[in-house]
C-alpha cells in the first residue's frame, strides 16, 4: 500500500486555507512632478506598509494584523518585505503604503492604524522647505480567492501641495512710454533678477488620515480617502538668492524662479477671506541692484493634496512696476479643480490690479 498526499494550499496557524505568497509592486507615481519622485526614482528609497485582514465566518471572525509600519525594499529585482505572509482564501486583506518609509526621526508623529484599517499621523514642515519630503501615498483592498492571487500593484499619488512661480518677461520695450526714451536703447537682452522670495503665513502643521475604500461588490479596489486636519502653527519661510539670483529674460517664457527648477512641496491648506498671509518676490532689473516687490495676497485661496499651483504672469515693464492686462494665471494640475476659476487682487507696490485665477 502506497500513501498519496496532495498537498495544493496551506494553512495558517487556525487550519484556514491559505493560498499564494503575497507580493507587491508598484505601477506608477500619478501627476510625477518632474525633480522630485517619480515611477522611476521611487526604487531608490523603501516604502512603509500597513495591512490587516478582516475573517468572516462562525469560528473565524475578526481583525489580524499584517503589516505595521513594515519596510519593504526594493532589491534582487522586487520589493521585498522580508520573511512571506500568505493570502487566506475567501477573506478581505487591505493595504496602505506611504513612500518613502518614515522613521521617527522625520517629520511624522503621532502614528496610528486602527481597526478600520485607517492610517494616520501627524506631519510638520521642516524649518527649510528646500527638501521637503514628497510623501506619496497608496492603498489595496481585496477579497482573495484564486482567481485574484496576482501581486498588488500600488498606484501612488502625492499628498503635499506643490507650488510654482513662474513670471515671464515681455519683449516690448520697457521704456516706450518713457519721455527720455533715446537714452535706452531696445535691447533684447534686457533682464530681471529675481533676489528674494518669502512665504508668509504659512500653516506649518497638519493630521492626515488615510482610509482605503470599502468593495462595494467588487473584488477589489486601489481607492484611498484622504483627510487632513491643519493643526496650530504659522511660519514664514525665505528663499535667498541674492548671491545666484535667478534671471528672466524678455523672451516670454515662463521661467521657475525657485532654485535649480525645483517647485516648493507646502502642505495643503486654506487661507481665510481675511487672511494676511501672502508670497513677496523681490527682483532687480539688469544690474541696478534696486529692489522691486511684487506680492501675491493669498486671501480665500486653497491648496488641496497632491495638486500642482503654477502661477505664471508677465511682467511687462519691469521699472515701472505694470504686470501685462490679463497675464496673471494659475495653472491647476489637478482635474477636480482645472474649472476652478474666481477673482482676487494682485497687489503691486501698494496698486491692486485685478487678475483671474485658472
Amino acid at each position: 500500500m502506497s500513501l498519496i498526499c496532495t498537498v495544493s494550499c496551506t494553512s495558517d496557524p487556525d487550519g484556514l486555507e491559505t493560498g499564494k505568497e503575497m507580493e507587491f509592486d508598484v505601477t506608477e507615481v500619478a501627476g510625477s512632478r518632474a525633480s522630485i519622485t517619480t515611477t522611476a526614482s521611487l526604487k531608490n528609497q523603501p516604502f512603509m506598509l500597513f495591512g490587516d485582514m478582516y475573517r468572516t465566518g462562525e469560528f473565524y471572525a475578526g481583525r489580524k494584523e499584517l503589516f505595521f509600519g513594515q519596510q519593504v525594499t526594493f532589491k534582487n529585482n522586487k520589493w521585498d518585505y522580508g520573511a512571506p505572509l500568505y493570502w487566506l482564501m475567501g477573506q478581505e486583506h487591505t493595504f496602505v503604503a506611504i513612500h518613502p518609509y518614515l522613521d521617527s526621526n522625520s517629520e511624522i508623529s503621532d502614528l496610528t492604524y486602527s481597526d478600520d484599517s485607517k492610517v494616520s499621523f501627524t506631519y510638520t514642515l521642516p524649518e527649510s522647505l528646500d527638501n521637503v519630503t514628497d510623501i506619496l501615498v497608496a492603498a489595496h483592498r481585496r477579497k482573495y480567492n484564486i482567481d485574484c492571487e496576482a501581486a498588488v500593484r500600488f498606484k501612488f499619488n502625492h499628498l503635499l501641495s506643490c507650488i510654482n512661480i513662474m513670471p515671464a518677461l515681455d519683449e516690448v520695450l520697457m521704456y516706450e512710454d518713457e519721455t527720455n526714451r533715446d537714452e535706452y536703447p531696445y535691447n533684447k537682452d534686457e533682464y530681471i533678477l529675481f533676489q528674494k522670495i518669502e512665504l508668509i503665513g504659512i500653516k506649518t502643521k497638519a493630521a492626515f488620515s488615510f482610509t482605503p475604500e470599502p468593495l462595494d461588490n467588487a473584488t477589489s479596489t486601489d481607492g484611498c480617502n484622504v483627510s487632513y486636519e491643519i493643526k496650530d502653527g504659522l511660519c514664514n519661510y525665505t528663499f535667498d538668492y541674492s548671491n545666484n539670483p535667478v534671471a528672466v529674460t524678455n523672451n516670454k517664457k515662463h521661467v521657475s524662479i525657485f532654485d535649480n527648477n525645483k517647485a516648493v512641496l507646502i502642505l495643503p491648506q486654506s487661507f481665510a477671506d481675511d487672511s494676511t498671509s501672502e508670497i513677496r518676490l523681490y527682483y532687480s532689473v539688469n544690474d541696478d541692484h534696486v529692489l522691486r516687490k511684487i506680492t501675491i495676497p493669498l486671501k480665500g485661496v486653497t491648496w488641496n493634496t497632491g495638486t500642482n499651483y503654477n502661477y505664471k504672469f508677465t511682467i511687462e515693464k519691469a521699472y515701472t512696476g505694470q504686470i501685462k492686462a490679463g497675464s496673471f494665471t494659475i495653472d491647476i494640475d489637478d482635474p477636480q479643480h482645472k474649472d476652478d476659476e474666481h477673482e482676487d487682487a494682485w497687489v503691486w507696490d501698494g496698486e491692486t490690479i485685478d487678475f483671474t485665477f485658472k
